[in-house]
């Protein structure tokens, strides 16, 4: 690792923004004693410039470490070829083996799956991306023989040079059409984690149209993953996950269980077990049941209510999640959807929403008048529609409605910045919303 940090250490350096990110980056450059610069629009301090970065931002650094939210077209006099990131910065400097993660759903789910079955087969795994710790002040404790699982979103990925040994591709649909300029430059991004890898790397990739593009011009050895493949790879057969490939066939066992009692979608499981085919590596489902806690905000179940099932999907912030997300509930439904709308359509999920298993739609936020306005092309989707402003009335209008058997599902397909902080923040208050419904005298 000293030999490549020696690669930087006589760069000129500038961090981007001084967010979480930028806040990991000055950490580790302190730590070893690498000077650098500090630019942010609002941060104050002795070592920071602060103002626009159109104004006060010169191109007369060897690299910028750019933060995830900030957007090329807003340090464009910048040569492109300069920019890089925290994560491009660990996957130059880890020693051991990296096992990447992106797709639009399914990642910090996915990740948690690896970290975990890596962890019962006796390897030491850091957990670092969105999920977990950046990684940089894992570094230290690493050796050639570890792992580190990195759930790597579009941001992350779109200035990289350097690829994952393993990368892991979830199904890829439209997102993030509020920062990318289009679904293109949606899926370029993604497609670095497979770039710069060479012929013995491996790309485990979902069997969709979108994963496939993304990996265009990658030379790493393809296995697939998918429910119903029609190609070598991984796949459900009855109730078991089946790996074929070059000759070799492996049985996982009852991956449609585990799907159904921790709520997680088949695919992501399908794609954590692809990766233990890949590594020759034990699945065992009843260690993993022992061992997996599963994260916060995904499809949690939170408790009942007068009979009512309660489930916190905050996670959800694009369609295609709440879509997945309402298939892995049986019965009878109300979901609460709303939030900031980050330019994506909608048609499918309300062709989700006319089954009738969907009994009532409680819609707040900054997309309300859209959804309403779409759904007029849907009558059966307009008659289960009730209009709120915001989660808490939400509340108090669900609470009017329970009965035993119900599920009650927080899955809002939006971003939540039209009204809270991030999706976690969404997340955490709906639980305190819970409680206090389930506390209170109804």
């Amino acid at each position: 690792m000293n030999d490549k940090i020696s690669l930087i250490r006589d760069k000129k350096i500038a961090i981007l923004g001084y967010g979480i990110e930028g806040k990991s980056l000055s950490q580790f450059f302190d730590s070893k004693n690498i000077k650098y610069s500090i630019y942010d629009e609002t941060e104050k301090g002795n070592s920071i410039v602060t103002g626009e970065f159109k104004k006060t931002l010169e191109d007369k650094y060897n690299i910028y470490y750019k933060s995830p939210g900030i957007k090329y077209e807003r340090i464009s006099q910048i040569n492109r070829s300069k920019i890089s990131n925290l994560t491009d910065l660990f996957l130059n400097i880890f020693p051991g083996k990296i096992i990447g993660i992106t797709g639009t759903k399914g990642k910090s789910t996915t990740a948690k799956l690896i970290d975990c079955i890596l962890k019962i087969n006796n390897k030491k795994s850091f957990l670092v991306g969105n999920i977990g710790e950046f990684g940089l002040d894992k570094i230290n404790d690493a050796s050639a023989s570890d792992y580190a699982v990195c759930e790597m979103s579009s941001f992350q990925l779109q200035f990289v040079k350097k690829s994952p040994d393993i990368a892991v591709i979830l199904p890829v649909f439209e997102d993030h059409l509020d920062y990318h300029a289009d679904i293109q430059e949606y899926i370029s991004s993604k497609n670095n984690i497979c770039k710069f890898q060479n012929k013995s790397q491996e790309i485990v990739l979902a069997d969709n149209e979108g994963s496939q593009r993304a990996t265009e011009g990658c030379l790493g050895r393809k296995v697939y993953f998918g429910e119903n493949l029609d190609k070598p790879g991984c796949y459900l057969k009855g109730k078991d996950a089946v790996c074929e490939l070059a000759g070799e066939n492996r049985i996982f066992g009852q991956a449609l269980s585990l799907s159904k009692a921790y709520k997680i979608p088949l695919i992501d499981i399908l794609a954590a077990v692809c990766v233990a085919f890949v590594e020759d590596l034990e699945f065992d489902f009843k260690k993993i049941s022992e061992n997996f806690d599963k994260l916060p905000f995904r499809m949690q179940f939170l408790g009942k209510v007068h009979g009512a099932n309660f489930y916190n999907d905050s996670s959800s912030t694009n369609p295609i999640s709440t879509i997945e997300g309402i298939k892995l509930i049986d019965g009878d439904k109300y979901l609460i959807i709303g939030g900031l709308n980050k330019n994506l359509k909608f048609d499918n999920l309300l062709k989700n929403l006319e089954n009738d298993s969907i009994k009532k739609i409680y819609l707040y936020g900054q997309m309300k008048d859209y959804i309403m306005d779409l759904s007029k092309e849907y009558k059966k989707v307009t008659d289960k529609i009730i209009v709120y402003e915001t989660l808490e009335e939400v509340f108090d209008g669900v609470k009017k409605n329970l009965y035993k058997g119900l599920n009650i599902i927080f899955s809002p397909a939006a971003a939540s910045f039209d009204q809270f902080k991030n999706a976690k923040e969404r997340g955490a208050i709906f639980n305190q919303l819970f409680d206090k419904l389930a506390n209170a005298k109804i």
